[in-house]
């Protein structure tokens, strides 16, 4: 059944997540395009400033379309007058919650392809005109070996420690990718507790979380990582890594906890306290 619920979400929201990834490929296209032809023909410039900022919206309209089309798919499956039907069916309430988790990491997947293919075309498309593609790939190629010089030398990552930060790096994105749409079902299902006011208590209930998870992130980072070496690792060649990696896991641990915790929550208020007057 959850693949089955799933394929409902993704029924509600192709069609806007598509059209809003199809402007945004289209935008960049166009800008791209206009960057080409102002070389040759000087009026098209203008085109090129005038659908610069259409563009960058655009581009912000992927990067939040993810979390806002779950927010709108959560309250309008579950607190609204579709809720009665959607907690009729033969499912559980962990599988509505899953479904909602699926719906964001695939669109979050497709957004994060939609905006690199979006942004790698206007600076291709520089590199072309101004033919500076050899110099490009030397810059690269320069920027990947400062990069690994500066955390040989700088921060003494071995081979070992820099694949353990390279794991900690890819199960936290993981980690947020499932604990941001529990959090938005925690903050909907939270909110509808009241007869009154329920979308304002769903927001409040986000901020809370929001603020509850970056302060108690920073203090446990804190525990870890003393002095100001974290802020400008370049001003201090004792930049201690090992207690950085211990901090990153330890904030991870923690949002695995305590997307757990909001998770059994969600599932038990809207299994035994729904409240859909």
């Amino acid at each position: 059944m959850l693949m089955k619920l799933f394929k409902y979400d993704m029924k509600f929201s192709y069609r806007t997540m598509t059209f809003i990834y199809i402007i945004a490929l289209a935008l960049s296209v166009f800008f791209s395009g206009t960057l080409l032809l102002s070389q040759k023909l000087e009026y098209i410039s203008i085109f090129s400033v005038v659908s610069f900022l259409p563009y960058m919206f655009s581009l912000l309209a992927v990067t939040l379309s993810g979390f806002l089309v779950v927010a709108v798919r959560t309250y309008k499956n579950l607190y609204t007058d579709e809720g009665y039907l959607t907690f009729t069916l033969p499912v559980t309430s962990a599988q509505i919650i899953w479904s909602k988790v699926l719906l964001y990491v695939f669109w979050q997947i497709a957004g994060i392809l939609v905006l690199l293919l979006s942004t790698a075309l206007p600076f291709v498309t520089v590199a072309y005109v101004q033919g500076v593609g050899g110099e490009m790939a030397g810059v690269l190629e320069l920027a990947v070996d400062f990069v690994g010089f500066w955390a040989r030398n700088m921060l003494g990552l071995d081979a070992s420690k820099l694949a353990v930060l390279i794991s900690v790096m890819v199960v936290n994105s993981l980690v947020v990718l499932v604990a941001t749409p529990v959090s938005i079902v925690f903050s909907f299902t939270v909110g509808q507790l009241a007869n009154r006011y329920r979308i304002l208590l769903t927001f409040v209930a986000y901020y809370i979380y929001t603020l509850v998870m970056n302060t108690l992130l920073s203090v446990v980072e804190s525990l870890f990582i003393a002095g100001d070496a974290l802020l400008v690792p370049e001003a201090n060649f004792n930049f201690d890594m090992t207690a950085f990696l211990y901090a990153s896991t330890a904030s991870v641990l923690i949002d695995i906890v305590i997307t757990v915790v909001i998770f059994v929550i969600s599932r038990n208020i809207m299994s035994k306290k729904l409240n859909l007057i």
